[in-house]
């Protein structure tokens, strides 16, 4: 009861201790993270400890799991200004925190008489994390040992206070962006660890070392994130807890963060109205998925008519095959009517691709094909009756790291799908392939 009560009366506390006016020495540091997967680790002192939860959602049962002294965790919710908490296997205990999410800065306390070495791997989620007004307790997923003053720089006007805490001498520790020669300050933030932020508005904080929390995402793909991040923080917080967003990372996946920069754009070039519609559906709001992904890759290049169609009513599906020479490949299928029952197309878009392969001894040349079903004429594809898109995203004949997308229209066939196929194969295959299917053209 007493260290429940303790936790309760950390927030009066923290208030009392936060008039320190001290300032630390200012660091600077660097991006240097390996592109590989990341780790914090923490060491935790028996008694309390400030700690961030860097990993993926969770259930609160996982912490303890990982932490067998840890005898009691707090939250801060800074939505509503207060604490939830939990406690492990006490008999009549009743606790409010049922889930952890990347980003959380979190209050332990651990019994027992020895020091534990938490390590947890980093997700880019916990290094884009929301501060509202108030106080709140966030964790710190960016780069370690990290300069307070750079870190907090594009939040100057709104973070006024940052703190840490001392586990081996329990005690705050206060950060400051400006040099100072208080011995209690620190002016570096470390990974894996919580802070209190009191802001003086509500904002989103991208920490410094965020792309290296993402190695399996192109260059391209990263600056359209980034982009993101300056002109919609909130739509970039979505983005950054979406799973399309974890590898594979394909191409449709690198185009839907390429269509989001673009409808965020500020001024005319953007296209509020449609993002408006889009953040309204729950396939996109509840967490964009692969099948979303591909979902969205159609929305894109689909006319004005259509797309209103696909919004209210779609069908989606997508699968990893095995190609005999270009190894696993996404296909996806999307339409706004129920798929055919008189065949799998998946099927004939596998055999299809393979022969391919068979027929020119080479691998398909794309590892994402989405086929376009649509179930109605509609003036934009100039054909009628039922049709079929095969959207293609090859890669550029002269710049293999660069990518094109097509727009295919044809009736729906087997014939015709592998006739679509074919020029997929044409347009992103060998360059032997493709230089001598441009000679072929010349007049």
């Amino acid at each position: 009861m007493r260290k429940r009560l303790f936790a309760l009366l950390l927030l009066f506390s923290v208030a009392g201790i936060f008039a320190l006016t001290s300032t630390p020495p200012a660091v600077g540091a660097t991006d240097t993270e390996a592109a590989t997967t990341v780790e914090a680790t923490t060491v935790l002192q028996p008694g309390w400890n400030l700690a961030g939860w860097t990993q993926k959602e969770s259930g609160v049962g996982a912490i303890f799991e990982a932490i067998p002294s840890l005898e009691l965790v707090y939250a801060w919710e800074s939505e509503r200004q207060r604490f939830s908490w939990a406690v492990r296997d006490a008999p009549g205990a009743v606790g409010d925190l049922e889930v952890l999410r990347p980003g959380m800065g979190l209050w332990l306390y651990l019994g027992g008489g020895e020091a534990v070495s938490w390590t947890r791997p980093v997700v880019a989620a916990s290094a884009l994390v929301e501060v509202r007004e108030g106080w709140n307790l966030v964790a710190w997923g960016g780069s370690d040992r990290y300069g307070t003053s750079n870190a907090i720089n594009d939040h100057s006007d709104s973070f006024a206070e940052v703190w840490g805490w001392d586990a081996t001498r329990q005690t705050f520790v206060p950060h400051r962006p400006d040099p100072g020669g208080s011995p209690l300050a620190s002016g570096a933030l470390s990974r894996g660890s919580g802070y209190w932020i009191r802001s003086a508005a509500h904002t989103y904080w991208a920490q410094s070392g965020w792309k290296w929390l993402l190695p399996w995402v192109k260059q391209d793909a990263l600056s359209s994130l980034n982009s993101i991040i300056r002109n919609n923080p909130p739509l970039a917080w979505q983005m950054f807890r979406a799973p399309f967003l974890d590898p594979p990372f394909l191409q449709r996946d690198a185009h839907v963060l390429d269509t989001l920069d673009f409808w965020s754009s500020p001024g005319d070039s953007g296209e509020p109205a449609l993002l408006a519609q889009l953040e309204a559906t729950p396939w996109f709001s509840d967490g964009l998925d692969d099948n979303g992904a591909a979902l969205l890759f159609a929305l894109s290049y689909s006319p004005a008519d259509y797309r209103a169609v696909l919004f209210e009513s779609n069908y989606v599906e997508s699968r990893r095959v095995a190609l005999s020479l270009a190894g696993e490949v996404s296909m996806a299928i999307v339409s706004d009517v129920p798929f055919p029952t008189d065949r799998d197309v998946f099927e004939i878009l596998e055999s299809g691709a393979q022969a391919l392969e068979a027929y020119l001894g080479a691998p398909f040349p794309s590892e994402d094909i989405i086929l376009h079903l649509v179930g109605s004429s509609f003036p934009g594809f100039r054909t009628p009756g039922r049709v079929i898109t095969v959207q293609h995203l090859p890669h550029d004949a002269e710049r293999v790291d660069r990518t094109r997308f097509f727009l295919v229209v044809a009736h729906a066939s087997k014939r015709t799908i592998f006739h679509e196929l074919a020029h997929h194969y044409h347009v992103g295959g060998p360059l032997w392939f493709m230089r001598g299917w441009r000679i072929s053209w010349k007049p």
